[in-house]
């Protein structure tokens, strides 16, 4: 984004990389996305499901469909989104 001013859905997302890689740091594995909800007071686990869509697409996330607990951050994942 050019004006340097993080649109609110570019905070939102990097405030959900920012909870994954603290909740792996704390607890060794990732988050449920139920967690990552209940974590970021998000009300819908399908908003929280978006957002991942969105990182996944541009790069920033991955995990394995139908595996609990597998999202892994992209280290540019900060540049990713800033970029978006």
């Amino acid at each position: 984004m050019a004006t340097g001013t993080p649109s609110r859905a570019n905070a939102r997302r990097a405030a959900v990389i920012e909870f994954i890689d603290r909740y792996i740091t704390e607890w060794g594995h990732p988050p449920t996305v139920r967690e990552i909800a209940s974590g970021l007071c998000i009300p819908s686990t399908s908003s929280v499901q978006r957002e991942l869509e969105w990182l996944r697409a541009h790069g920033a996330l991955t995990w394995r469909a139908g595996k609990p607990r597998t999202f892994a951050v992209n280290p540019a994942a900060g540049q990713i989104i800033e970029e978006a």
